[in-house]
């Protein structure tokens, strides 16, 4: 397990979740609304108000409509205080790569 699994465990764990390890093939369920209740492996049926899940559960859910572009920026001024989140553009930024 990766370090986020971990933490979900833990959260999970606190706050009643339940968490499926080491089942193969585990398959999301969906009501006729295409509401998700519950995740089907090994015949066995988990019944849940709420899936959480990799996208890769769900390929047919899934819709690309965007691309996200993530970067660290280090500048040379201190960013002014706002209450509004700050959008650095390709633009604005002078785009660097390391080989």
């Amino acid at each position: 397990m990766r370090i986020s699994e971990h933490l979900l465990v833990k959260v999970r764990a606190v706050y009643g979740g339940t968490y499926m390890l080491n089942k193969p093939e585990c398959k999301v369920e969906f009501d006729a609304n295409g509401k998700a209740f519950g995740v089907t492996s090994e015949g066995e049926t988990a019944k849940c108000k709420k899936v959480v899940c990799d996208l890769s559960y769900l390929p047919d859910k899934v819709k690309k409509v965007g691309k996200v572009a993530r970067a660290i920026c280090i500048m040379s001024h201190p960013i002014p205080e706002s209450q509004r989140p700050v959008i650095l553009t390709q633009f604005r930024c002078t785009r660097g790569y390391l080989a």
